[in-house]
């Protein structure tokens, strides 16, 4: 493709040189030969042939660029849509979902400029100036010495302002993405700010977001504006200069009109193509902040991918897991200590700790979603065999742990999609009995099992999508139990229920791992790790 690129661009400046030597032969002979329009029939086919060869030719580079750009787009997308769902991808839980779905929809969409317009004009950019400047050159020395002069000013002053436009598009697509992650999360918990009475109060933050966002975009829309005009200045400049020197010569007989003819009419396809990258550039730097964001987002993937894993050895049967002198970093925030500690079979362990201490990060390293800086976590079985989890398939590691996520999020669809996915033959039964252990009656759900989840307009609470979770986690019945909240946002008879769920989870010898800052869990756990540091609790 790239090859055929660049024959393309050749094929397209050897059609418009071949253009202005015929267009000036034809003007030439009709002034210095006095010959009527009808007399250069041949002539005049000849540079329609040409026209039209030309023409086909930068169609067929459309077609071409077009093309590609939506089977690169098709490929990005698919690629993330596979990083976010694929088992052991690490980024579902690093990505924001308002960020993401952002750039799943602008911010590809924004990439069809950059791969249809920006990267083709830059292989003719590298290819017809070079061919037709040195055309210029050998017909007229001195056209060709005034373009060796003036071409360099054009990149050099879109690279100055290339500068600030990057930095422009940066601060834009900043700014969008915290306007989508803002707006996603009030429609998120837009029942819980109603029912407190605070969905009021985020209309101003959300109109502040709003606002920061034109002003990025009216700033990168200003910055576009002046270097357009910049550009199309020198351009247009340049070419007057040689026209000059071209009709002071041709009054003082020191060129041939032909010769001045051939070169006014090809001086401006010296500069139109480097010009219109700096045009195009600017039309495609939304595209380039999105697919700097796309392949940041894949390089988490694809380096986990990287790290060969083994499997569980067979019959495996957990008995704990520990850990001991963590450290996770994050790229906004000083690094984590997390205290050493161990879940036990047939325990409960409550983490506790104010917020920010890593207790929900810790989940997210337990289960492999990101990457510790320092320290590991090691299961050990009745063996005493103890493996390392960074180790092991990650798949196969979180098919024995039931998770609840502190904000829990399904797939659209109905809860009785949801358990089938999970236990395709779960019978009607067995599912409401779940529901029950979990605190949620029939009562609550006027739909039964038909009622929707996945949306904002699925009508349950924030504590019934939390009990739900529970119920998701329970189907699933792994060997490991890692609840965050499990009942925040439920009343106290739920929370009862919650936590009679939890001992039994440990009766059936499971490990059960959960973060809460209510009472009564922690209480009602075996052991508890306090989170918080040292110099906090001082």
């Amino acid at each position: 493709m790239l090859f055929f690129s660049v024959f393309l661009a050749a094929l397209i400046a050897i059609s418009t040189i071949l253009q202005a030597f015929v267009l000036a032969r034809i003007i030439v002979t009709l002034f210095q030969e006095h010959l009527a329009p009808g007399q250069l029939i041949e002539w005049t086919i000849f540079l329609s042939i040409i026209i039209g060869t030309r023409s086909a030719l930068l169609f067929l580079t459309e077609i071409i660029s077009a093309r590609m750009s939506s089977r690169i787009i098709s490929e990005l997308r698919e690629n993330i849509f596979r990083a976010l769902f694929k088992e052991d991808s690490r980024i579902a839980l690093a990505s924001r979902t308002g960020s993401t779905s952002n750039l799943l929809t602008n911010g590809l969409f924004a990439l069809q400029p950059y791969f249809a317009k920006f990267v083709p004009q830059l292989f003719i950019a590298s290819v017809v100036p070079l061919l037709v400047g040195v055309v210029i050159a050998v017909t007229d020395l001195v056209s060709g010495l005034i373009i060796l002069f003036t071409v360099p000013l054009i990149p050099l002053f879109g690279i100055l302002i290339g500068r600030y436009t990057d930095v422009a598009v940066r601060r834009k697509w900043e700014t969008l993405q915290t306007l989508s992650n803002h707006l996603f999360d009030l429609l998120s918990g837009i029942t819980s700010l109603r029912v407190f009475g605070r969905a009021n109060a985020q209309r101003k933050k959300l109109e502040e977001s709003g606002e920061s966002y034109r002003k990025e975009t009216l700033s990168v829309l200003r910055i576009t504006f002046l270097s357009s005009l910049a550009l199309e200045l020198i351009a247009t400049l340049s070419v007057a200069v040689i026209a000059v020197t071209i009709g002071i010569r041709l009054i003082d007989g020191k060129i041939a009109l032909f010769q001045g003819m051939a070169i006014l009419i090809l001086a401006p396809e010296v500069y139109w193509p480097i010009r219109n990258v700096a045009a195009y550039f600017h039309s495609a730097s939304d595209g380039a902040a999105a697919a700097e964001e796309t392949f940041n987002l894949l390089h988490t993937h694809y380096a986990s991918e990287i790290v060969q894993r083994e499997s569980l050895p067979p019959s495996w049967k957990i008995e704990n897991i520990s850990w001991n002198e963590l450290e996770i970093h994050f790229q906004d925030r000083n690094p984590i200590i997390i205290p050493p500690g161990i879940a036990k079979k047939g325990q409960v362990l409550a983490i506790t700790g104010s917020s920010g201490t890593g207790k929900s990060s810790f989940f997210s390293n337990l289960l492999g979603f990101n990457s510790l800086a320092k320290g590991k976590i090691s299961i050990s079985d009745l063996d005493n065999r103890i493996l390392d989890i960074s180790s092991l398939k990650s798949e196969e590691w979180r098919s024995l742990c039931s998770w609840v996520p502190q904000n829990p999020a399904f797939p659209p669809g109905t809860i009785e999609t949801m358990f089938r996915s999970i236990r395709p033959h779960l019978s009607e039964a067995d599912a409401w009995r779940t529901l029950r252990d979990c605190g949620i009656k029939r009562s609550e759900l006027p739909k039964g099992l038909n009622s929707e989840i996945g949306d904002f307009t699925s009508g349950l609470s924030v504590g019934q999508i939390r009990r739900l979770a529970v119920a998701r986690a329970l189907l699933k019945n792994g060997d490991v139990f890692l609840l965050d909240e499990p009942t925040a946002s439920v009343d106290d008879l739920s929370e009862r229920e919650l936590i009679s769920l939890i001992n039994s989870l440990k009766l059936l010898g499971k490990i059960v791992v959960v973060i809460s800052h209510r009472t009564e869990v922690v209480h009602a756990a075996d052991q508890v790790l306090d989170f918080t540091p040292i110099r906090q609790l001082q």
